[in-house]
């Protein structure tokens, strides 16, 4: 595994090092989301507009109706080993049961 620099914090991120070329090609930053913490995301120009593109989605490219979960709940460690692809659907059920109990302890329940 390698480390990442972020461009606004001290901190650094994680990735496989199969990873590691294809997203040092890009500068990352730590962005703050107020429900879920924050996430290693990028800004990116669209024809008319600027999206955010995420660490943690750029390297697992999920199809339509999956997300990226972190199994450890560290957004900072983007490596294959810690990213699993759900299904959104139980994802969100999983954040939901995430309130109620500890998060791993919840995925690790149900999710196995």
């Amino acid at each position: 595994m390698k480390t990442i620099p972020l461009t606004n914090t001290d901190q650094t991120a994680t990735v496989s090092d199969i990873d590691y070329n294809r997203v040092m090609q890009y500068r990352w930053m730590l962005k703050h989301n107020g429900k879920n913490g924050y996430y290693v995301a990028r800004s990116v120009r669209r024809k008319s507009h600027i999206t955010t593109l995420f660490l943690h989605r750029f390297i697992m490219q999920p199809d339509d109706g999956y997300d990226v979960h972190h199994q450890d709940g560290n957004k900072l460690d983007c490596s294959r080993g810690n990213l699993k692809l759900i299904e959104h659907a139980l994802h969100a059920v999983a954040y939901v049961g995430a309130y109620a109990r500890g998060w791993a302890e919840y995925m690790e329940q149900n999710y196995g």
